[in-house]
């Protein structure tokens, strides 16, 4: 069987992206409320799978030749655009309209270079991609271990899971490099992994309507199981065994459904654009949002539930139309902040070995 990484992008992966982003941009939107509780279960998860479903580790000869290329396409983003939330973080710090978690304003600085979590109110997001950096080259490795030991990478996974959860559960300080979060999201790449390998089989499940309230029936097992609010950035998982099923299931879900029901052209936009929006969305705009609407005096009604659900939704709208206005200048002009290449002129191969 065919286990190696699609060819061309899949309309439903950047579909099931597009909605992970919009559950992130509107979770960060709201309190703890119970739906916000709800996406938290499995919306960052989701994009660790992804990522593992889409990976192609085969291509690469050494783990070296592999960093280099994540070094372009996430280390790079992440230290542009780190540094970039720094400067502007000190910038509203010196005319008071900021406010720093840290004392010092060079506990940022290097907590972005260490890549420490909850360091700043400017980086929040960025952790994601160190995040995802550490663990994929974890699964890279185990991937070149699994052509000599088939049983090797989820033996040594759930080992890595168990380690994570032994620490989180010790300490919920977040350890160098994001490598504390990286060891529960390790799980989430090799099932995408998995389900790559076994698609046809899958998909051939869920065709069946049964096998949709199984999911459902199953993520709300878990959700009721593991009342805690989930946050990887955080460090809080509840229930570990209940998050993995509400996670997994959550997943699952959101596959069924971007196969079946998602074909939205700005959902395939915001999944191709996904990296711009995460990394900008919490510390730049949705800041400018709240200002500008502050300035037109628009006053949202706290004690209305619904009321403060639309106001979510129409802030989430402006953020995300502003954020995907920046990346659209950001790909033309300055492609490396997101980890893209400039497309070669029409007309013009791209050099040979670039």
């Amino acid at each position: 069987m065919n286990s190696s990484a699609p060819t061309q992008r899949l309309e439903w992966v950047d579909q099931a992206k597009g909605f992970g982003m919009i559950c992130v941009v509107y979770g960060h939107l709201l309190p703890k409320t119970p739906d916000v509780n709800v996406v938290y279960a499995f919306h960052i998860p989701l994009f660790f799978f992804l990522s593992g479903f889409v990976s192609n580790f085969d291509k690469y000869q050494s783990l070296g030749a592999f960093a280099r290329q994540r070094l372009h396409s996430l280390l790079i983003p992440y230290l542009s655009i780190g540094l970039l939330a720094y400067v502007y973080g000190q910038l509203l710090l010196t005319i008071g309209h900021g406010r720093l978690v840290a004392e010092s304003p060079w506990q940022p600085l290097i907590g972005l270079l260490l890549g420490i979590r909850r360091t700043s109110n400017f980086n929040g997001t960025l952790w994601f991609l160190m995040c995802l950096f550490i663990a994929e080259c974890m699964s890279y490795l185990l991937r070149r271990a699994e052509r000599r030991f088939q049983a090797v990478p989820w033996v040594a996974t759930c080992a890595i899971f168990g380690l994570g959860c032994f620490y989180n559960q010790s300490t919920k300080a977040p350890f160098f490099f994001s490598a504390d979060a990286a060891a529960m999201a390790l799980v989430f790449l090799q099932l995408g992994m998995l389900y790559r390998k076994h698609q046809p089989k899958i998909e051939k499940l869920e065709t069946y309507k049964a096998y949709w309230l199984v999911l459902l029936l199953l993520f709300a097992i878990g959700f009721v199981g593991n009342p805690e609010h989930v946050d990887m950035y955080d460090s809080t998982y509840g229930n570990y065994l209940w998050f993995l099923v509400t996670a997994v299931t959550g997943i699952h879900l959101v596959i069924i459904v971007a196969k079946n029901f998602f074909h939205f052209s700005l959902l395939n936009y915001i999944g191709k654009n996904t990296l711009g929006i995460l990394c900008f969305h919490k510390w730049l705009v949705i800041g400018l949002v709240n200002a500008a609407l502050a300035a037109l005096q628009w006053h949202c009604v706290t004690s209305n539930v619904m009321l403060v659900r639309l106001d979510a939704v129409i802030r989430m709208a402006l953020v995300l139309l502003i954020t995907c206005a920046l990346c659209e200048v950001l790909t033309r002009y300055v492609p490396f902040v997101l980890g893209k290449r400039k497309k070669a002129p029409a007309g013009c191969s791209r050099p040979a070995g670039s």
